[in-house]
C-alpha cells in the first residue's frame, strides 16, 4: 500500500498548499478515511490538470510533445532504430518550440500544418529557405543522439509515474469489486446462517415439546401409582377396622359370660356343676385363647406385609422417580449435544 500512502502525502500537500492551510492541517490530511481517499483519487485520474499540478513532470510541453514519438523508441531500441522520417519531423518539431520559445514572429508558412508526414517535408523543405532557420533545425538534428541520453531521465521519471498511475487505478478498481464480491458473500452466508438457526430452532422447540411429554407421561403414571397406593392403603385399614370390630365384640361377649359366671357362684351346690361348668369354660376360653392368639398372629403378619409392601412400593416410587431424573438428564444432555453438533454444523 506504498502507492496510496504517496498519493495520499500527494493529496495532503495539494490541499495544503491550493488552500493555504497550516502544518497542523497536514496531518488531518494524512489521516483521512479510505473512502475520502478512494473519492480524491477518482478525481485526481479525471482531473489532467490536477495531475499536473500534483506531478510537474507531466504538465505538456511543446518539446515533450515533440520527443513523444521519438525519445521512447530512442531509450527502448537505441538511437540506431529510429528512422530518418522520425528524426526529420522531430527536428522540425523542436525548431517550432525554439521558434515559439523565442518569439519569433515570421515562422514559414508551410509548417502551420504539422499532422502528416508530407506536411512535415513540406516545413523541413521551406527550413531550408532561410539559414536561420535551417541552422536551428539542422543543429536539432545533429543532437538527436545527445538529447536521448539528456531526456531520458524525464521520460523514465514520466513512465514510472504513469505505471504508478496505472497501478492505482487498478487497485482502486479492486477494492470496489472486492467490495462488491465481499458483500454478495456476506449476504449469503447471512441467509445461510439465519436458515440453519431457524432449523435448529424449530428442531430444538421439538425436543423441548418431547421432553415435556415425556414428563407429563411420567407424572400421569406416579399420580397413577399415588392413587392406587392409597386405594390400597385405605382397604387395608378398612380390614383392620373390621377385624377391630369383631375382637371388641367377642371380648365383649366372654365379658358378659364371665359376669354371668359370677352370678352363678353364689349358689352352692352349684359349685360342682361350676367346677365342670369351669372346666368346660376353662377349655373353651383356652380355645379362644388359641384362635385370639391366632387372630392376633395373623394380623401382626398382616401388618408385617402391608409394612413390607408399603416399603417396598416406597422404595418402587423413589427409584422411579431417580429414573425419570435421569431419563430427564440424559435427554437434555441429548438436547445439549445435539444443540452443540447443530452449531458446529453452521460455524463450520
Amino acid at each position: 500500500m506504498v502507492y496510496l500512502v504517496l498519493l495520499h502525502l500527494a493529496l495532503s500537500l495539494y490541499y495544503v498548499t491550493t488552500l493555504g492551510e497550516t502544518s497542523s492541517n497536514l496531518g488531518f490530511g494524512l489521516i483521512l478515511s479510505d473512502q475520502v481517499l478512494e473519492k480524491q483519487i477518482k478525481q485526481i485520474f479525471d482531473d489532467e490538470s490536477l495531475l499536473e499540478e500534483l506531478f510537474p513532470m507531466l504538465q505538456r510541453s511543446c518539446v515533450k510533445s515533440a520527443l513523444q514519438i521519438f525519445l521512447p523508441q530512442c531509450l527502448l531500441e537505441g538511437i540506431e532504430t529510429v528512422t530518418d522520417s522520425i528524426k526529420m519531423e522531430t527536428a522540425v518539431r523542436l525548431s517550432l518550440c525554439q521558434f515559439e520559445a523565442s518569439g519569433l514572429a515570421q515562422i514559414p508558412e508551410e509548417c502551420s500544418h504539422t499532422e502528416s508526414t508530407e506536411d512535415m517535408m513540406a516545413c523541413m523543405l521551406e527550413l531550408e529557405t532561410s539559414n536561420k532557420w535551417w541552422t536551428t533545425y539542422n543543429g536539432y538534428y545533429q543532437n538527436l543522439p545527445m538529447m536521448c541520453i539528456t531526456h531520458g531521465s524525464m521520460f523514465q521519471r514520466e513512465q514510472i509515474i504513469k505505471t504508478f498511475m496505472n497501478i492505482t487505478k487498478f487497485v482502486n478498481q479492486l477494492n470496489e469489486n472486492w467490495g462488491t464480491v465481499f458483500k454478495t458473500n456476506m449476504d449469503e452466508v447471512d441467509k445461510i446462517i439465519s436458515y440453519n438457526l431457524n432449523n435448529l430452532t424449530v428442531k430444538f422447540n421439538h425436543t423441548l415439546n418431547q421432553v415435556d411429554n415425556f414428563n407429563a407421561s411420567m407424572n400421569f403414571i406416579l399420580q397413577k401409582m399415588q392413587t392406587s397406593l392409597l386405594k390400597n392403603k385405605d382397604e387395608v385399614q378398612l380390614y383392620i377396622s373390621r377385624k377391630d370390630e369383631e375382637i371388641k365384640k367377642s371380648v365383649m361377649i366372654l365379658q358378659k359370660f364371665i359376669n354371668q359366671l359370677k352370678n352363678d357362684v353364689v349358689d352352692e351346690n352349684f359349685l360342682l356343676d361350676l367346677e365342670n361348668r369351669r372346666r368346660g369354660e376353662l377349655s373353651l376360653w383356652n380355645e379362644m385363647e388359641t384362635a385370639l392368639q391366632a387372630e392376633r398372629d395373623f394380623r401382626l403378619k398382616e401388618q408385617e406385609n402391608i409394612n413390607i409392601y408399603l416399603d417396598n412400593l416406597k422404595t418402587s416410587i423413589i427409584n422411579l422417580n431417580d429414573n425419570m431424573e435421569s431419563l430427564n438428564q440424559f435427554q437434555i444432555k441429548n438436547l445439549e449435544n445435539h444443540v452443540r453438533t447443530e452449531l458446529a454444523n453452521i460455524m463450520a
